[in-house]
């Protein structure tokens, strides 16, 4: 529908067999996409992004998050899908900070997807957590009740209750 309707893309993955899952998933619907890998070359890798950006109609620009995370200006596109979560909610801002650039003329639509009752769910939910006791230690009231004992790291019964 995306590609479709005009617009254009960009679907962030973690793993190398989820992307190549979507590579093969947006072959099979001959839906109009470039991709960029660690196992592209600068040049090669150069040459796909100029042909997103230069492409007059709707594509996808299908990228890693350690290849395509970083100082790319994709204004382009005006979707931003994330595949899996990451730990770190600043990688994937970064991320979709690709499509948020000077030049943006249309607004920017972000879809993470996270599967019920996951392992990604739990991510989620300490990452919540986190950023909350993150938030607290620079809030015009500092209390031990809002950073809670362990602050900001990963503690074990963070751990466990990923397991669990």
């Amino acid at each position: 529908e995306v590609t479709e309707g005009g617009a254009s893309a960009l679907v962030f993955t973690q793993f190398l067999a989820t992307f190549d899952r979507i590579r093969n998933a947006l072959t099979a619907e001959k839906i109009p996409y470039y991709d960029i890998s660690g196992s592209d070359s600068r040049l090669s890798r150069e040459k796909k992004l100029r042909a997103f950006n230069e492409d007059g109609k709707g594509s996808v620009m299908l990228m890693t998050l350690k290849t395509g995370g970083v100082g790319l200006n994709l204004v382009k596109a005006s979707y931003v899908f994330h595949i899996e979560p990451w730990w770190n909610p600043a990688v994937e801002n970064q991320a979709t900070d690709r499509a948020h650039r000077i030049g943006q003329s249309t607004t920017v639509q972000v879809v993470r997807y996270i599967i019920k009752e996951s392992v990604e769910e739990k991510i989620e939910v300490l990452k919540d957590v986190k950023a909350k006791r993150f938030d607290a230690l620079f809030s015009v009231s500092e209390k031990e009740t809002d950073l809670g004992p362990a602050g900001t790291t990963l503690t074990r019964q963070d751990f466990e209750f990923l397991l669990s």
